[in-house]
């Protein structure tokens, strides 16, 4: 009986273990999901933002060389926005 007793209290732990990682695992991926989305965010804002001053220097009139080097940005990223904004460069 004792043996038969081990068994299942030991068929429990097991399960209770089991059931404790899967419920780690499922936290853990949803907090990183919630990590990834943030950052996702703040990078699609930057990117927004910066092609907002590019168009903005644009119609005052700065270079695309200007812009690019004000922006930190390759000069044919600048260039590709201003096709896509209809700007004449």
């Amino acid at each position: 009986a004792k043996e038969r007793l081990g068994e299942i209290m030991g068929g429990q732990i097991l399960k209770l273990r089991s059931e404790e990682l899967i419920e780690q695992g499922i936290t853990q991926g949803i907090t990183q999901g919630i990590t990834q989305g943030i950052t996702q965010g703040r990078e699609e804002g930057d990117l927004k933002r910066a092609m907002k001053t590019a168009s903005n220097m644009l119609k005052r009139g700065s270079s695309l060389s200007e812009i690019a080097e004000v922006l930190e940005l390759p000069l044919e990223t600048i260039h590709s926005w201003a096709k896509e904004a209809g700007l004449s460069v």
